[in-house]
This record gives C-alpha cells, sequence and structure tokens, in this order.
C-alpha cells in the first residue's frame, strides 16, 4: 500500500501496528539520541519513521511501508532522490577529494553560475547550513548599517540562530494583536535581550507591514522573509 508522506498525512497511519521496527528504533535511539531525533521536525507521534531507502518520488521505511515523498528532503531533492546525474557527479567529486580545508577550483565557478542565474547575487559565499547563511547575512548587515534590530515575518522559520528563533510558531494567547505581533521566544536559553531586537511583522498584511517598518526604520539592519513558509502550513 502507497502512502503520502508530509508532516500530518503520516500520523493517521501511525494507529495501524505496521511500524513495528520504527517503534523498536525509536526505542534504541531514545539511549543515545537527545529527545530521540536529531531534527524536532522528524518527531511525531506515537514515535518517527524511519526509512530505509528512497528513489525518484518514492520513500521505503524500516518496516517496508512505501510512500510518496511530498516532502523531498524540505526541497532539497528538488530532482527526486539518487537523480542518476546527482549520483554520478558526487562519485566524480569523491574521487577528486571530498574537502581539504581550502578553496577548491569548482567553487569559482559554481559561483561564477550562481550570480549569472541570480541576478541579485553579486558576490556568494557557501556555507554548511541555512542557520549559518543567515547568520552571516545578520552580521553583515549590522556591519554595514551599523543597526542591530532585525525585523521578520511572524510564522516565518529562519534557522536555529538567536535572533530569528523568534515567533516561528507563537501560541495565540501570547502573540499579540494580528496587525502589530509581538516577539516571542521559540525556546528557552536564548540570549538576553532577543526578543526585544527583534521586530515581528504580520504575513500577508502589507498596510500593518509598512506602518510597522517605517515607525522602526532607523533601527532596522535588516528584515529577513520566507517568501513561502512552509513550515507554518503555507
Amino acid at each position: 500500500m502507497q502512502m503520502f508522506f508530509n508532516d500530518n498525512f503520516v500520523c493517521l497511519f501511525m494507529v495501524s501496528g505496521r511500524f513495528s521496527r520504527s517503534m523498536m528504533l525509536f526505542e534504541e535511539a531514545n539511549r543515545y539520541v537527545a529527545g530521540g531525533v536529531h531534527s524536532n521536525f522528524r518527531y511525531r507521534e506515537p514515535h518517527p519513521i524511519y526509512f530505509s531507502r528512497a528513489r525518484g518520488s518514492r520513500i521505503w521505511d524500516v518496516d517496508g511501508n512505501e510512500y510518496i515523498d511530498c516532502v523531498i528532503n524540505m526541497g532539497a531533492c528538488i530532482l527526486g532522490h539518487g537523480y542518476p546525474k546527482v549520483v554520478d557527479a558526487v562519485k566524480d567529486a569523491l574521487d577528486y577529494g571530498l574537502t581539504v580545508g581550502l578553496e577548491p577550483d569548482i567553487g569559482v565557478e559554481v559561483s561564477k553560475q550562481l550570480s549569472r542565474m541570480i541576478p541579485s547575487a553579486e558576490s556568494v559565499r557557501f556555507s554548511n547550513t541555512g542557520t549559518e547563511a543567515v547568520m552571516h547575512a545578520i552580521h553583515i548587515a549590522r556591519g554595514f548599517t551599523g543597526r542591530y534590530k532585525i525585523a521578520k515575518l511572524e510564522g516565518g522559520y529562519n534557522g536555529w540562530y538567536d535572533y530569528v528563533l523568534v515567533s516561528s510558531h507563537p501560541s495565540i494567547d501570547k502573540a499579540g494583536p494580528p496587525d502589530e505581533p509581538v516577539p516571542i521566544p521559540e525556546s528557552a536559553g536564548l540570549a538576553r535581550g532577543v526578543a526585544e531586537n527583534v521586530v515581528i511583522i504580520p504575513f500577508n498584511n502589507i498596510e500593518a507591514t509598512e506602518r510597522i517598518i517605517s515607525n522602526h526604520r532607523d533601527e532596522l539592519a535588516a528584515i529577513i522573509v520566507e517568501p513561502v513558509m512552509v513550515n507554518s502550513g503555507c
């Protein structure tokens, strides 16, 4: 039986008893992994699903269930899993050495190609994760403008950096008015003063957004936007 894989749909099937191997792996993982998973996104009640292989648009879990993958690794596998040209390119790269702590020659060509494809990308710098890219961008914006505050969309997810881990999934009773949302830290342990240096703007409310940005225009170093807020139901 085929099943679609997205954040909510799978939960409908997990009461059927066809996930015994995933359940056993989760019980074992809880002995060695904090929270039993390496990403909170992967956790779902009563336990996460463990996959064994993927090809094209399909995923197979450790219990043999087959899925149509609607998540495609949060969009990273846009060509599908195991796309032959990508696999061949990775294999070729391994023959030349994966990483040596120096600048690779191919990095120049890839940067040049990205600048050609993206008109606003006048210069490029690679990072290992989206969180790192966001940190770099915020540091540059603050250094260039001499300002400190950041504006972000309510409900937007921009990584785990303290200054963007705010109001990604705020509770309704704490979020404030729809046209004047207040910054709500998403986790304990964030640096002190984070919320005071983040301005929250409402999604899809141009009038309120213009007003809030105008009110803080002399304080803002940058505005960060997740155009399609996949982590918030869009």
